[in-house]
């Protein structure tokens, strides 16, 4: 099967349209960026153990995940996917359509942050942060007042050109039953992911609703908890990097010192040519929802 996401063509032995990934007909005119397949193997290799183990150089990489499975990267061109518990539920596709990929297209020399990206009134926000800063309640939020979303929890970033673009990932937002109730997202009962550590629910977004091609990236914005009230703070480009690299999910340090020294010089570049900002408000819905007021004054 086809599927086209990332803005990448990915022929995949799973089926991975019940995220919302658009299943599309190839030919021979196509060429297929990457192709997700399925290991014979049930064994576990010898030297991996812990959850969340992973190692990745340029010719090959591994993401183990207990109780889910082993995921393999050869060359930025192919995942393989060894399953042990034969439960390839959507569980399971959530967890390979973030940050396998991340780990799949830091070996093409993407970026891949942790974070949501919106385009909203025809800027591209990018909210990166670690789990728990609401940068998925901020992505619900700007789609519901017209917003289109870019990605809810994997951003892939080409940085190796003169106009950094982040790819748009697939139509589903992860929040909360009290932060859809209170935004209104959908009326449609949500996915229930019982790896979801914070209990949230996926929510699928209209083709209306999400962007189709690379963005540019016009604001890179930090959400983070405050005592006071909800403002927008400008910060550093120093800063800005340093915060950059802590949200990075491409693994580091590299095979190679040139290729670290090479790609910290294109976040630097990154960086200089967006402006960055913080968000920093209280810890509730009421504040949440001044955000657009802020976002039209920039």
């Amino acid at each position: 099967m086809f599927f086209e996401v990332y803005s990448n063509l990915i022929l995949s032995e799973f089926d991975l349209s019940s995220l919302g990934v658009k299943e599309i007909e190839s030919d021979s005119r196509n060429l297929t960026n990457l192709t997700i397949t399925s290991s014979k193997s049930r064994e576990i290799p010898k030297g991996i153990q812990i959850d969340n183990q992973t190692r990745i150089d340029k010719d090959y990489g591994y993401y183990f995940k207990k109780d889910t499975g082993l995921f393999e990267f050869l060359n930025g061109q192919e995942i393989k996917v060894s399953s042990y518990n034969n439960k390839l539920d959507q569980d399971f596709l959530r967890i390979l359509l973030n940050f396998p990929f991340a780990c799949i297209f830091s070996q093409k020399g993407y970026l891949a942050l942790h974070a949501s990206a919106v385009k909203y009134l025809n800027r591209t926000f990018l909210f990166p942060g670690s789990s728990l800063t609401g940068k998925s309640s901020i992505a619900a939020l700007l789609v519901q007042k017209g917003g289109k979303l870019i990605t809810e929890d994997t951003a892939i970033i080409s940085i190796k050109d003169s106009m950094p673009k982040i790819l748009p990932s697939y139509p589903m937002i992860k929040i909360s039953d009290d932060i859809n109730k209170e935004l209104s997202l959908s009326k449609i009962e949500g996915i229930k992911f019982f790896k979801e550590i914070n209990e949230r629910k996926g929510y699928l977004l209209s083709n209306q609703q999400m962007i189709s091609k690379p963005e540019k990236i016009d604001y890179c914005i930090f959400p983070e908890w405050s005592k006071g009230f909800s403002k927008l703070i400008p910060m550093s480009k120093g800063e800005g990097i340093r915060r950059i690299l802590n949200s990075s999910l491409s693994i580091l340090p590299f095979y190679d010192k040139d290729e670290e020294k090479e790609h910290f010089k294109e976040i630097t570049s990154f960086v200089r040519n967006i402006d960055v900002l913080i968000y920093a408000r209280k810890k509730s819905i009421s504040n949440l929802k001044g955000l657009t007021k802020l976002l039209d004054k920039i």
